[in-house]
């Protein structure tokens, strides 16, 4: 986040973009209802309280590639190099930081690290954040917009929920380091959006917020494990960390 404390000296011209949480939320309402699954009734205040979170750009604003990805950064001897800047924008600070979260919420597998090693991770962000971004200095503060954040990309997510339905499933993940000798691993998307939904519920009853859409969310994941079988079972571990004893 150094970049981020600099923020005055980039480009005006980059634009200022929300997360369209309002447009997505209608096209999920559709596909819940399409397909039978549970409907988010008295969920929309909750919506509306996550969409306002996000909007809210005094003090919170952030340089995004527009594309948070583990595969969009590479690492050299003693440097981090960020790649596709195509959709650049200035957003909520926590809009990106969702990775930290969720590790792989599009292409790859939907992959699981180590408790300590996610708490270290989202700890040295946090840290680095808060000397440009007061919200990451309140824990409230920081919390409630990890939640609405999480939520907003589980809420984009679900309304892919129809094409999900119908698939395929799985594909090959390719975009793995030259000296990888395992097989390809394969994903599931159905289970990658089950575990979207779970981290989400886990995200939003740490903050203690949004616990109409919480609920919702919970009877989601469990329709569709019933629905999918591929939704369900646990996720597999980093490839890193399959030979650490702790997991």
């Amino acid at each position: 986040m150094r970049t981020a404390r600099r923020l005055e000296t980039l480009s005006p011209a980059l634009p200022i973009v929300g997360v369209p949480v309002a447009e997505h939320w209608r096209q999920v309402w559709a596909a819940v209802a399409q397909l039978g699954l549970p409907t988010p009734n008295g969920v929309d205040g909750d919506i509306e309280a996550i969409a306002q979170i996000l909007a809210d750009s005094d003090g919170s604003l952030a340089l995004s590639s527009g594309d948070p990805s583990a595969v969009n950064c590479k690492i050299f001897p003693g440097a981090v190099r960020f790649f596709d800047f195509e959709e650049a924008c200035f957003r909520h600070a926590l809009a990106d930081a969702t990775v930290l979260r969720f590790l792989s919420p599009t292409g790859a597998p939907p992959w699981r690290l180590p408790q300590e090693i996610a708490l270290s991770m989202e700890m040295t962000y946090r840290t680095e954040l808060a000397l440009a971004c007061a919200l990451a200095q309140d824990d409230r503060r920081y919390e409630q917009g990890m939640a609405a954040a999480v939520a907003a990309w589980t809420i984009v997510r679900l309304a892919r929920l129809p094409k999900m339905d119908v698939g395929p499933d799985r594909n090959i993940w390719l975009a793995l380091p030259p000296d990888w000798s395992q097989p390809a691993p394969a994903r599931s998307r159905k289970r990658q959006l089950v575990a979207i939904l779970e981290v989400c519920v886990a995200t939003t009853r740490r903050a203690a917020a949004f616990d109409a859409f919480a609920a919702w969310c919970e009877r989601l994941a469990d329709a569709l494990r019933k629905r999918w079988p591929e939704g369900a079972g646990e996720l597999p571990l980093y490839p890193a960390f399959l030979n650490e004893k702790s997991v």
